[in-house]
């Protein structure tokens, strides 16, 4: 064998050890999608009524993107937030029972004593009457 092709096997052998790696950490990082149900109480104009609201996670935001969400907002307030939060993928989506809902562009679980605590950020807009 020359020293040519043992490079050639060498890098190729590499090349799928690094492959591997980086499937099994990036399969770590994925979750199987999880759905939650929760009874909401409204507030302000709908003070009293209780709804169903469904949530369901694909995936859980990084530390990269909340550092991201923390720059922008920071550096250009509500509006900067707004639009870092429209530049990043869906990770789920929540909706109220019998409506369309929206894509959550940011999700953290929070362990805690009490529990895990799930934090979600979405682009839902505010209309008038409720600002």
């Amino acid at each position: 064998m020359n020293r040519k092709m043992w490079f050639s096997i060498s890098t190729v052998f590499a090349l799928l050890l690094l492959s591997r790696l980086a499937a099994e950490s990036s399969a770590q990082e994925r979750i199987q999608p999880e759905e939650y149900q929760a009874q909401a109480m409204g507030q302000g104009t709908q003070l009293g009524q209780t709804f169903n609201v469904t949530v369901h996670i694909d995936a859980y935001s990084t530390e990269e993107e909340r550092q991201a969400l923390i720059q922008a907002f920071e550096k250009a307030g509500s509006e900067g937030l707004f639009n870092a939060l429209n530049k990043m993928r869906s990770k789920g989506h929540i909706a109220i029972t019998g409506t369309l809902g929206y894509d959550i562009s940011f999700v953290r679980a929070i362990p805690g004593p009490d529990g895990t605590k799930i934090r979600i950020l979405t682009n839902r807009p505010i209309r008038f009457g409720e600002a």
